[in-house]
């Protein structure tokens, strides 16, 4: 169901339990989020509503994410940088009907 101009959405993720180590740490790049090939597994699900619609599912995506973070601080302050990131074997599912475009 389209979901109009007065709609409102939220994102949830979830990181399912998989074999493989989702986070190291390498002394010279810093922390590794995922493998390089097939990422960190993530689930982000997109809930929206309207006015006439009650919360519902409207977009479930599955993916592997890869990035290499640099942490740094001081005094309590935090930076983050990120680098190599990379978004693989994206599965898009919608128990709704959208409006979509393949760009």
């Amino acid at each position: 169901m389209p979901f109009g101009e007065d709609a409102t959405c939220e994102l949830e993720a979830s990181f399912p339990e998989t074999d493989i180590a989702p986070i190291s740490i390498d002394k010279s790049k810093g922390v590794i989020l995922g493998d390089e090939t097939t990422g960190m597994s993530i689930n982000l699900g997109i809930y929206c509503t309207n006015s006439t619609v009650e919360r519902e599912l409207a977009l479930n995506l599955d993916l592997g994410i890869h990035a290499v973070a640099n942490v740094t601080w001081d005094n309590f302050v935090y930076w983050l940088e990120l680098s190599e990131v990379k978004c693989l074997s994206a599965v898009a599912t919608s128990p709704t009907e959208l409006n979509y475009h393949n760009w």
